[in-house]
């Protein structure tokens, strides 16, 4: 399995850092494509806040997508 989440610098790395803007986005599109793999990721998100943000996309894009989930 890979962990594409794990390789993104969160630390706040200079010249690079996620917004909880762009958390949302990627979750978004990951969960249009693999929803299962987008909540697989969670685990990986080592700070609180973005991996809150990161699952509040996932959730509603899935509920959005598959009301049936």
């Amino acid at each position: 399995m890979t962990k594409p989440m794990q390789e993104l610098p969160m630390d706040g790395t200079p010249g690079f850092a996620l917004s909880p803007a762009a958390v949302a986005r990627i979750a978004t599109v990951w969960t249009k494509n693999d929803a299962h793999g987008a909540i697989a990721q969670l685990a990986y998100l080592d700070d609180e806040r973005l991996r809150d943000d990161f699952e509040g996309a996932v959730l509603r894009e899935w509920a959005l997508n598959d009301p049936e989930a």
